[in-house]
C-alpha cells in the first residue's frame, strides 16, 4: 500500500507518505502507542514495485523544496516511534498529484 498522511507530535503537523505491506494501524502502532495520531489523507493499495515507484516520483517531485527540518530532540522522537524521516514531505501534495498517484487508473 502506499500511503499519504498527516502526523500530529509535539504539537506540529508533519506529511508522510511512505508504503507498507500491513494496515496503516499496525504501521502506526507504536507511533500512536505514543499519544500520537495518524490522519489518512490518501491510500492506494497497489504492488510493491508500483508503491516503490510512486513514492520515490512523488519524492522526488518535493525536493525542489527546502528539506523538512527536524531538531535532533525531533530526530530521535521519530526514531523511537519507528516513523522514518526521510519521506516527510515539506509540502502538501497537490490534488494532481493525489489523483496521480492515489486514485486507480
Amino acid at each position: 500500500m502506499l500511503y499519504y498522511v498527516e502526523l500530529a507530535a509535539l504539537e506540529k503537523s508533519f506529511l508522510k507518505i511512505g508504503i507498507t505491506t500491513t494496515s496503516l494501524k499496525t504501521r502506526f502502532g507504536v507511533f500512536v502507542g505514543y499519544s500520537n495520531s495518524v490522519r489518512e489523507l490518501a491510500s492506494r493499495e497497489t504492488t510493491l514495485f508500483e508503491a516503490f515507484e510512486a513514492e520515490q516520483k512523488l519524492l522526488t517531485a518535493c525536493q525542489s523544496e527546502l528539506p523538512v527540518q527536524l531538531s535532533e530532540y525531533e530526530q530521535d522522537y521519530f526514531r523511537e516511534a519507528r516513523v522514518g524521516i526521510t519521506e516527510l514531505l515539506p509540502r502538501p501534495l497537490t490534488t494532481k498529484e493525489i489523483k496521480r498517484y492515489f486514485e486507480c487508473p
